[in-house]
């Protein structure tokens, strides 16, 4: 089998860029706050782009009309306030652009609204096509994060605590708005991107952010119906987004063997992350094993599927002779979005033919979803 071409960086920016100038010649409002580290030679696996609140219908809409335009299949994913936008298409040398643009008007932390729409013109620059202004940026990649207290994204993702001029300049007159005080003290800890600094300001910075929130009465309404949203779409009720994918077989050692990067192959080719290939328990005879499964689905895997990531089983419970357990319990278990069988694939087709036919497998099924949610943004 002749390996499948990795995709081109110079196409995803080439489509990116032809995005933004849509979204500019429309006239639209916004600013794209994470993902154009690198550029132009380089590019985010997505694009975080924050539009005016009056602007973010129209740009979902211009957005997956150019890319249909573009031999794209387009699914308009949405978390809570969020569109989620992936698209893929499979080029003529067989390798698979894929893009992901995540639009909204607000991002917040709490029952605060870190960033409300994109700056005023004045104080937006544009980075090739795309419109960026000073402070939805460093609130997007630093800012959240440490009112968060996520640490760990700025040791695996350094580059998140440089700062330009002009965003350290936004600091003083964004916090002042946030939690009534200027906290030098952090502007300077972000100024030297010094980690410990931050982190020893931030909770007095958490405490008066809260209390701000809580104390101001503009747009409270709309911010405490975000953050119960927020909680219900993440965590009390989260949603499948992407499958939940499950690859039984009855050579066990080959099909670990075969399976223990695929998740690597799958992100290489997609923008999806993919969690590392998980074992589906082996009996599920009593009713405790059976509860635990289930319990983890309705929590784990429905909250990662939610925030689209790929799960993939070797050998899931669900209808799997495999598995030891009364026949009934296999019924009673949530049902894989895709099922693959792996004793269909011959040792002579070789490992890069499976990892290849799943790939295809997973195109195919996020072309019928496609359909499906395209449909319901059309009503």
């Amino acid at each position: 089998m002749v390996s499948r071409p990795l995709p081109s960086i110079s196409a995803k920016i080439e489509i990116l860029e032809q995005l933004a100038c849509v979204w500019n010649d429309a006239g639209l409002k916004y600013s794209v706050t994470n993902g154009l580290q690198g550029y132009p030679f380089d590019i985010g696996r997505d694009l975080d782009i924050c539009f005016h609140q009056d602007h973010l219908r129209c740009a979902l809409e211009l957005t997956v009309d150019h890319l249909k335009s573009r031999g794209f299949t387009v699914l308009p994913y949405k978390l809570a306030w969020v569109y989620w936008v992936v698209a893929f298409r499979v080029t003529d040398e067989g390798s698979v652009d894929s893009i992901q643009v995540d639009l909204f008007d607000h991002l917040q932390w709490a029952f605060s609204w870190i960033i409300d729409g994109p700056g005023d013109s004045s104080g937006v620059t544009s980075i090739g096509p795309f419109q960026v202004d000073h402070w939805s940026p460093v609130a997007k990649r630093l800012v959240l994060n440490a009112l968060s207290q996520n640490y760990g994204v700025f040791e695996k993702k350094p580059n998140y605590l440089e700062t330009t001029r002009e965003e350290l300049d936004s600091l003083e007159a964004n916090f002042k708005l946030l939690s009534g005080g200027d906290f030098k003290g952090l502007r300077q800890a972000i100024g030297n991107r010094d980690l410990d600094g931050i982190k020893a300001e931030i909770p007095s910075f958490r405490k008066a952010v809260m209390r701000t929130s809580l104390l101001g009465l503009r747009k409270l309404g709309r911010r405490f119906h975000s953050a119960w949203l927020k909680q219900w779409c993440v965590n009390l009720n989260p949603r499948r987004t992407t499958p939940i994918i499950t690859i039984n077989g009855s050579d066990v050692e080959r099909l670990k063997a075969w399976t223990e990067d695929l998740h690597q192959y799958l992100e290489k080719h997609l923008v999806f992350t993919c969690d590392e290939i998980g074992d589906g328990p082996t009996d599920i005879s009593s009713w405790g094993g059976w509860f635990r499964f289930v319990i983890r689905h309705c929590r784990r895997d429905r909250r990662r599927s939610a925030l689209q990531v790929l799960q993939i089983y070797r050998n899931h419970p669900w209808r799997n002779p495999r598995v030891g357990g009364k026949p009934a319990m296999g019924f009673g278990l949530p049902k894989p979005s895709i099922v693959i069988e792996f004793d269909k694939f011959g040792e002579e087709r070789g490992k890069e033919a499976f990892q290849d036919g799943v790939l295809m497998t997973l195109l195919d099924w996020l072309s019928g979803t496609s359909v499906r949610l395209l449909g319901k943004l059309e009503r």
